[in-house]
């Protein structure tokens, strides 16, 4: 009952204004952090719609790309064990938009590549890259949400891979390359590709987010 009293009389201790702005920024942090996600996804899935032209232009087999894309996904699930460790004692921001201009330089330079070793050292590197996306949204959403909302806001969140639908639609018709260049160039265009805008409300909302 004292418990109770306590929660109630804390709630009347937060003004409307501040309660008002702290769910906008929650609301920020979800869409922002799926908006940056997505874009992880244009420099991963790219190779899948490169396949049947790097097999038939430039004689690679598909023993090579299996192999390619076997230690592509064992190395992102390494990284994203390591990364996890790491964006813990991280910045979310300056960890994601590193992870994604490096992976996005990866596909730029897999996509100048002409030789098997190229493709597949790029490509493995990219997967350890593409580990440093996830880390530092699930920190940030677990920040924000409660254990009783992260259900919901993670199955939202968990649609940001569905938007790179459009790319791949969109380059169905391209010449070989572009699936490489176009999405690290649109990464690099923008000198801050994934931004947390949070300053320092931030320090706020830890002291806040348990009474509201």
């Amino acid at each position: 009952m004292v418990v109770m009293k306590s929660s109630d009389s804390a709630k009347n201790l937060v003004s409307p204004e501040i309660r008002q702005k702290y769910h906008y920024w929650r609301f920020r942090m979800l869409y922002a952090s799926m908006a940056g996600y997505s874009m992880f996804y244009l420099v991963r899935k790219n190779l899948s719609m490169a396949m049947p032209g790097m097999e038939s232009e430039l004689g690679i087999t598909k023993a090579d790309l299996g192999l390619f894309l076997t230690l592509n996904t064992l190395l992102y699930g390494l990284s994203k064990f390591v990364n996890g460790m790491w964006a813990d004692r991280a910045n979310p921001r300056i960890f994601m938009s590193i992870g994604l201009l490096l992976s996005a330089s990866m596909s730029v330079f897999f996509g100048l590549s002409s030789t098997v070793l190229a493709f597949g050292i790029f490509w493995l590197l990219n997967g350890w890259f593409q580990g440093m996306g996830c880390p530092p949204c699930i920190k940030t959403l677990s920040t924000w949400y409660p254990s009783t909302e992260r259900g919901f806001r993670f199955s939202i969140w968990n649609t940001s891979h569905l938007y790179r639908l459009i790319f791949d639609n969109a380059h169905k018709q391209c010449a070989r390359g572009s699936e490489f260049f176009i999405p690290g160039a649109y990464h690099f265009s923008s000198p801050r590709p994934f931004r947390f805008s949070a300053r320092s409300f931030c320090s706020t909302a830890c002291v806040i987010r348990p009474i509201l």
